[in-house]
């Protein structure tokens, strides 16, 4: 709120939240506080979203629920005309007249998260219908009830109202299933024996269907009244005898012109004929799946077990589930299909593009003047050391490349030694000792010696 609708002023502020005392209340600084500073005069929409606030924080609600506020809120809306066919709101209408309303929400500290984005404007209106369960700011739900209903008296009406009626139409339904518990037989036996309590009776008192209670005290051996219109002792026999010769019920509701329901409870109420059902369709499911895989396994013989899985993977489970022992017997008589796997790399085209990255490095280094020695490792460093290493049969040009322009130790010194002599005036004043200094040389070979007293004339090395 930005106004008091008691007094019609604005409300200042005198001191930052930043250097507040506390923060969870409004608590100001006795030293800010300017007694001088006349308070400014607040307009007639702030006054009322104040009012409105304030009244809403007094009014004593007891807790909504989002589908039940929803709909008292879609009330509004039909009132005001801006609701289509079959319940659907108008709500690229009920935005444009919300923003007249408010007039853009000028005034407002959070005018721009009130209007949202162009693509999407307002989008929490439409959150407010479509997702009721999701959490949406409170000013939110202010600026749409005052525009609906003007105050909150009239909305908590509504509420109640609607409310009232909502409970008036679910009474029975409530009274109904009121403390429905999971039914359990063995706890209700003694009543279940109780033929003095009709089968209607007894599944209302247990919170059960009719059918089921039928079913349970018909397997206890209870007589129940049939229906002989329909089901008589002959057609119920018929039934039982082709359950009991493994016909699937659907096949059975057909030729005795009965539904599928009836005759799946005429198999449940006989344990009987649903163990002899069940057995018989298990072997014959059985031996449809040998079949299936007994064919699968001589047809697709050279391709392995993996292709004729991905074929038949129902059959398949069924059998490792039911029948593992056979199915694996199968399996290993198909001869296992061992896949050469493909290279990735085409180590040919590898080798001769990193001889190729070599030598454009190489003749790189070359071609500065001092540039560090021409190493096995530098080389390696450029081209990938761990791949070149680990291939070395794989890439034979390379390997012949990097011995080639390798540069030893040797010629390394005597390289350092020539550039020492060219860039230097080296007179005969000019010792060896001071030489090597600058070639950064620290112990000669035979070899740098030898090289020595040919090119450079030293004797006394």
């Amino acid at each position: 709120m930005t106004s008091c609708y008691l007094h019609g002023i604005n409300l200042c502020e005198h001191i930052e939240i930043d250097i507040a005392r506390h923060r969870q209340q409004i608590v100001l600084a006795p030293s800010i506080v300017d007694p001088v500073r006349r308070a400014n005069k607040s307009d007639s929409r702030q006054e009322n979203f104040a009012k409105i606030s304030h009244e809403l924080l007094f009014s004593s609600l007891l807790e909504i629920a989002p589908s039940h506020r929803t709909s008292v809120y879609e009330n509004g809306l039909r009132n005001l005309g801006l609701s289509k066919s079959k319940r659907r709101i108008d709500l690229n209408g009920l935005v444009h007249e919300l923003r007249s309303f408010h007039n853009n929400f000028e005034g407002y500290c959070c005018q721009d998260r009130l209007l949202s984005s162009q693509l999407q404007p307002m989008r929490w209106v439409r959150e407010i219908f479509a997702r009721p369960s999701r959490a949406i700011h409170p000013i939110c739900h202010l600026l749409l009830i005052e525009f609906l209903f003007k105050d909150i008296a009239t909305f908590r009406d509504k509420l109640m109202g609607c409310q009232g009626a909502e409970i008036s139409d679910k009474d029975e339904v409530i009274s109904r299933k009121k403390s429905k518990l999971p039914f359990d037989p063995d706890r209700n036996k003694n009543k279940l024996s109780d033929v003095g309590i009709s089968c209607r009776l007894l599944a209302q008192e247990l919170c059960t269907s009719v059918t089921s209670i039928v079913q349970l005290r018909r397997r206890m051996g209870i007589l129940v009244s049939e229906r002989s219109k329909t089901i008589t002792q002959t057609k119920r026999k018929n039934v039982h005898d082709k359950l009991r010769s493994g016909m699937s019920p659907v096949s059975v509701s057909e030729q005795e012109n009965l539904s599928v329901s009836t005759v799946y409870r005429l198999l449940h109420e006989s344990p009987e004929v649903e163990a002899v059902h069940k057995k018989i369709k298990g072997e014959q499911e059985l031996d449809r799946c040998r079949k299936l895989w007994k064919h699968l396994c001589k047809k697709h013989r050279k391709e392995g077990v993996t292709k004729i899985r991905s074929l038949a993977s129902a059959t398949y489970h069924w059998l490792y589930r039911n029948d593992k022992a056979w199915l694996k017997e199968m399996c290993n008589q198909v001869p296992k299909k061992r896949v050469k796997p493909k290279n990735r790399v085409d180590w040919k085209k590898r080798d001769i593009t990193l001889r190729k990255k070599l030598i454009a490095y190489v003749a790189k280094l070359t071609s500065q003047v001092n540039h560090p020695r021409i190493s096995k490792s530098l080389m390696l460093r450029r081209i990938g050391d761990a791949m070149a290493r680990r291939n070395v049969v794989r890439l034979p040009t390379l390997w012949k490349e990097i011995h080639n322009q390798e540069e030893s130790v040797q010629s390394y010194q005597i390289r350092r030694l020539e550039r020492v002599m060219a860039t230097y005036l080296i007179d005969e004043s000019c010792s060896l000792s001071m030489i090597l200094r600058k070639a950064g040389i620290g112990k000669l070979d035979p070899i740098l010696t030898l090289h020595l007293k040919k090119k450079f004339n030293f004797t006394d090395c």
